[in-house]
């Protein structure tokens, strides 16, 4: 700082004053006081805080209007005044009442102990601050880089330097610019009120909003499907500000809807994906797909990501897309498939019905079959129409009994559920077709039986036999311990003699 313009004591009650705007006369003279306007305000998320260990240059604040093309920088101008002038620049905190911040403001020319000293002579009324940068300091460091500053005596609002005690509540993302011009008079050096800028974001701490892709870029107008959107890496500090608009627009780019999707922190994964419900569109009774908006916004500071294109159906369209697919109409469909289920249904049916007729399938028989090597050994070739000559004989005995017992296969296929009116008037006829297939048989076998011996046991004997599952086979005196010996002569020796065996009526 120049120490031929010692720094002047500021009333502590000055206002400060908007960007871009000029002070407002205090008095009815007609020449009108000197103040500060800021031509140019700095960017507020264009440059990186470094530290003093990164190196000396620390880059330059581009101004908000900068381009690759035209680049701009912090301007302002002195209205009211022709002469010497001195502008003083330091750091000051974001919000009010404006404190010194603990940051350095570094450069090429005049730039020294944090601060920024420029002096304008003769006709020249702008500064330009081309090579002005921030550089940061740690916490540990923020108690003597402020003490330096009090020694200075820079304290363009007279707020002190209480808060060098409490680094905790100063934030070191974020500072301002604040601008001194210090007017040299016949009568001394008179202080302008000081101005402050736009905050002034550090890069590295404020990412930007950037949506990389969506799992789906369309949703019903009920809302609630759930989506997975990938963006930027955002802070953790700021999750709680994040919210993913929905919005619509007319022809002349007026906004006629918009609402946000739901979502919960948690909803939130590695800070870089968010699963989120769509909400519902304002209008369910669309008859075409309604082109929309879909980007990320920060409440904290209106912070915007670009946006990208997004769609409303309705269910109609769904329906209409599930057509295209299966080919035809959901009536057709169902009908096909019902068309389906019968013919499965009348092919089990015919299954039954053949292996009930060839008595093929062991599991409608109550007794288990006899090997042959124990037939032969037991049953001797007597030609007596008392006896039971072979095993065949004494199948043809159970024919009538088993053919008035429906298959548990059948009892199943019955008690299923028939899904469909058509289905239930095939599966009718079916089973009565069934029904008078059996009697048919029954009536054949019964006519077989009738000429038979007339000592053959009747279908009630037939009736008492037990359930015996199990073996294959098993001896003709094993069997017959286990028939009711009402209808049957009583036997005491487990040696049987087919010629001793009668059968009574």
């Amino acid at each position: 700082m120049d120490t031929s313009f010692p720094t002047t004591s500021i009333n502590s009650k000055s206002q400060v004053l908007p960007q871009g705007s000029q002070q407002s006369l205090q008095n009815t003279s007609a020449i009108p006081k000197p103040f500060i306007n800021i031509v140019e305000q700095p960017a507020t998320k264009a440059l990186r805080f470094r530290y003093k260990c990164e190196g000396r240059s620390a880059g330059s604040i581009p101004g908000v209007n900068s381009t690759p093309e035209n680049k701009t920088y912090p301007t302002i101008e002195i209205v009211g005044y022709e002469g010497d002038v001195v502008i003083v620049a330091s750091c000051v905190t974001k919000d009010p009442p404006y404190r010194q911040h603990p940051h350095y403001l570094v450069g090429k020319d005049g730039c020294k102990d944090g601060i920024c000293t420029l002096v304008l002579t003769g006709e020249t009324r702008r500064a330009v601050f081309s090579n002005l940068g921030v550089q940061c300091v740690k916490k540990s460091e923020i108690k003597s880089a402020l003490e330096v500053r009090e020694r200075l005596q820079v304290d363009p609002f007279r707020t002190r330097f209480g808060h060098k005690d409490q680094p905790s509540s100063i934030d070191l993302n974020v500072v301002r610019l604040c601008f001194q011009a210090f007017l040299k008079t016949e009568s001394g050096v008179k202080p302008l009120q000081p101005v402050v800028s736009e905050p002034i974001h550090d890069k590295k701490a404020i990412l930007d909003l950037v949506i990389y892709r969506l799992c789906c870029c369309s949703a019903k107008v009920d809302g609630g499907d759930r989506i997975i959107l990938l963006c930027e890496k955002i802070a953790k500090d700021d999750i709680k500000f994040i919210k993913i608009r929905f919005y619509e627009l007319d022809n002349d780019n007026q906004l006629i809807w918009e609402d946000y999707a739901e979502f919960q922190p948690t909803d939130v994964h590695k800070q870089t994906a968010i699963a989120f419900k769509t909400p519902r569109y304002y209008n369910e009774d669309v008859s075409e797909k309604a082109k929309i908006f879909i980007q990320l916004v920060r409440s904290s500071d209106g912070v915007q990501s670009k946006p990208l294109p997004f769609e409303y159906y309705s269910d109609l369209d769904q329906t209409k897309r599930k057509r295209l697919k299966t080919g035809g109409h959901p009536k057709n469909i169902l009908r096909t498939e019902s068309q389906k289920y019968a013919n499965r249904q009348h092919y089990h049916f015919q299954n039954d019905i053949e292996d009930t007729s060839n008595m093929k399938n062991n599991n409608f028989w109550n007794i288990p079959t006899l090997p042959a090597t124990e037939v032969e050994s037991e049953l001797s070739p007597v030609n007596d129409n008392a006896n039971l000559q072979n095993m065949s004989q004494f199948r043809n005995l159970m024919m009538p009994v088993i053919q008035q017992q429906p298959s548990h296969q059948q009892d199943q296929q019955q008690q299923q559920p028939l899904v469909y009116e058509e289905n239930k008037e095939h599966q009718r006829q079916q089973q009565y077709q069934y029904q008078h297939n059996n009697e048919c048989q029954q009536q054949q076998q019964h006519h077989h039986h009738h000429q038979q011996h007339q000592h053959q046991p009747s279908q009630n004997t037939m009736n008492f036999l037990p359930n015996v599952s199990g073996e294959e086979g098993t001896t003709l005196s094993g069997l017959l311990a286990f028939v009711d010996g009402e209808n049957f002569i009583n036997f005491t020796s487990d040696d049987l003699r087919l010629s001793n065996l009668s059968i009574t009526t």
